[in-house]
């Protein structure tokens, strides 16, 4: 008898194929979704209570194609089943098996956490100063020790997020108001080159990866990554498609602004060091020295991450709190979401790498 594993996650894109999807709700119809449903369940316990490995990255692929018929248009891949019950019935049990797990890495009770907007900024910071997963060693790699081909590799794999950051902030935007809204256009003309398309963060990562032969097609995210990389992707795609996660969102939101400039100023420092690109300013400042050329994704990302991890706590995540104190433990918990696998997949990469060199 074949593992309950092999093929699930292909099997799980075929039901998004035009037709496949369809059909009546006959006897025979629904007795192939049980089915499903039952193959769902055993992955998503293999995967997430068992944490066999070959479970982990199936599953992982199944929610990035799940995942994408929200995201991608009918001529980038196969998006009919995005509404199918059936569909949405598989991605609910890999969800909640993961969400369980996930709450079983949060290093803290509900009622721990301030409800107080101020208070909860302040252990807000501190949680992400204490995390693993800042000053991670995988940065100070790159920088100081990495060779040309693990740094590329690096640029490859962070390619797919960050293509898909403009849709998630258009998601977040649903329902948002005030400073909030404002905030998020704010961060959206950013994200958008200001109007001149060719410094839209999308297409300065896909110039950037074109300058050094690399690429990257929307519906290929899920055989590029391990699950550890996956995790993450899903994570923030996750919690902003989801309506009642956007608490989540807003905290998974918060600390991403503020993970980025620190760990692509070193990433910079590393792509200097190998001479990957020509400095295009004599500035002694490493982000407005590639601020053109195939490096400039990192370097906006730099300075402009700075103001919008200040505008995010200013403008959204303090109202919020003022509006709906009830909702600090929800931010948390997509802050600290986004923290720990983040986390894994900076272990991941840098076990990797080392074993490289």
């Amino acid at each position: 008898m074949a593992d309950v594993v092999d093929g699930f996650a292909a099997r799980v894109r075929e039901l998004a194929a035009p037709g496949a999807a369809a059909g009546p709700a006959s006897r025979e119809v629904r007795a192939v979704w049980g089915q499903m449903w039952d193959q769902a369940g055993e992955v998503a316990r293999l995967a997430f209570e068992e944490r066999r490995e070959d479970a982990l990255l199936g599953a992982h692929q199944a929610l990035t194609w799940l995942y994408d018929q929200h995201l991608l248009t009918p001529d980038q891949g196969p998006v009919d089943g995005q509404f199918h019950p059936g569909v949405v019935g598989v991605q609910q049990i890999l969800e909640e098996s993961w969400e369980r797990a996930e709450q079983t890495r949060t290093p803290w009770r509900a009622d721990q956490v301030p409800v107080e907007p101020e208070r909860f900024i302040a252990w807000l910071q501190e949680l992400v100063a204490g995390h693993a997963v800042c000053g991670h060693p995988l940065f100070d790699f790159l920088g100081e020790r990495a060779g040309r081909e693990q740094v590329l590799r690096y640029m490859e794999l962070d390619g797919p997020l960050n293509v898909r950051f403009y849709e998630v902030l258009l998601m977040a935007m649903v329902g948002a108001r005030g400073p909030m809204r404002q905030e998020l256009l704010r961060n959206l003309v950013d994200e958008t080159g200001a109007g001149d398309e060719r410094r839209g963060h999308a297409n300065l990562c896909r110039a950037g990866l074109e300058a050094f032969g690399l690429s990257y097609e929307p519906a290929s995210t899920a055989e590029l990554h391990g699950w550890q990389g996956l995790a993450g992707y899903n994570h923030v795609v996750g919690v902003t498609l989801r309506r009642r996660h956007r608490y989540r969102m807003i905290g998974t939101l918060a600390v991403t602004e503020a993970m980025d400039p620190p760990n692509y100023t070193k990433l910079l420092a590393g792509c200097t060091r190998l001479g990957l690109a020509t400095p295009a300013d004599s500035s002694p400042d490493t982000a407005r020295q590639h601020w053109d050329g195939p490096l400039a994704f990192y370097a906006v990302h730099i300075v402009q991450e700075s103001g919008h991890a200040n505008g995010w706590t200013d403008n959204v995540v303090l109202p919020q709190l003022t509006e709906h104190p009830t909702a600090a433990h929800e931010i948390a918990l997509g802050a600290i979401g986004r923290l720990n696998t983040a986390a894994d997949y900076f272990d991941h990469l840098l076990a990797e790498f080392t074993a490289q060199t």
